[in-house]
């Protein structure tokens, strides 16, 4: 490709890497410039390869962050994703520009699992950046436990409550799973979410059943039922984007990198039974 930077190609590249080796929040094991990488049709340079830790989670994360005018088009997001792929499963792609993205880049990005961020400064020496970047939202249109039928029909009592339970009890998904022994195994919400952590595409509404490999049960915290005992939970999805545009300062932006990265393809679910993303606050 010809495009002629605006700046200095390594202009964006050099102050990204710069703000990685300043940042504190999360704890980089591996920083590097300007290296060249394996993929499927040969050697790729990237701008910055990056390894961190953050909140007791290991990332691998390679940048290409370019200074063009002209829109980043879909055989410059190719070569990208060409590395991206001979990645561990678990690493991510970023890519930072001056320039907007061509008409089904985002795509493209999505299949890829590839974040894109378009940053804008006023002037050269405004320290506010303007960040846009698209995210995908996960969404549930509803949620339903699913009951163990044998524990049901152990004890009748047991059945007309959990019937009332259905229309009357306001489930808090913050109560805690327990196994068969009583020891915690997270909750509800968190189940629920890791179902749908790999979801980097957008998608239709689209039934799914996370069934428990274990025994599971739900603490209640009512006298009259204290646990509930569970075979899963069948929840309905849909995946659609949402543009963010936040003003930020430029110091800020590795931190909002990190977020991303740390929650990409996480959701919460609320008390509604709505999966959203992770805020990111701006």
């Amino acid at each position: 490709m010809n495009q002629k930077p605006h700046h200095k190609p390594e202009k964006l590249a050099q102050r990204i890497f710069d703000l990685i080796l300043q940042n504190d929040l999360a704890q980089t094991v591996v920083v590097r410039q300007n290296v060249r990488l394996p993929g499927a049709t040969g050697q790729h340079q990237i701008d910055v390869y990056w390894e961190f830790v953050h909140r007791e989670k290991k990332h691998v994360v390679v940048i290409q962050a370019k200074d063009w005018q002209a829109p980043i088009d879909y055989n410059e997001l190719a070569l990208f994703s060409d590395v991206v792929a001979g990645l561990p499963a678990h690493a991510r792609g970023v890519f930072v520009t001056r320039a907007p993205y061509s008409p089904g880049v985002q795509n493209s990005a999505d299949r890829e699992g590839i974040l894109l961020y378009h940053v804008q400064q006023s002037a050269p020496d405004n320290e506010i950046a303007e960040l846009t970047g698209s995210r995908l939202v996960a969404r549930a249109h509803k949620a339903n436990l699913i009951f163990d039928p044998a524990w049901v029909r152990e004890d009748l009592q047991r059945s007309w409550l959990i019937e009332e339970l259905h229309t009357t009890y306001p489930l808090n998904l913050s109560l805690p799973l327990f196994d068969e022994n009583g020891e915690p195994v997270g909750t509800l919400a968190e189940a629920v979410n890791g179902q749908f952590s790999r979801a980097v595409q957008p998608q239709a509404v689209t039934e799914n059943t996370l069934t428990f490999a274990a025994p599971t049960y739900l603490h209640t915290g009512l006298t009259d039922l204290p646990r509930l005992k569970l075979l899963g939970v069948r929840t309905a999805i849909s995946v659609d984007h949402v543009d963010r545009r936040s003003r930020l300062d430029w110091n800020k932006l590795i931190d909002r990198l990190i977020e991303d990265i740390d929650g990409f393809g996480r959701v919460v679910l609320d008390e509604n039974f709505r999966m959203v993303r992770l805020p990111i606050d701006s």
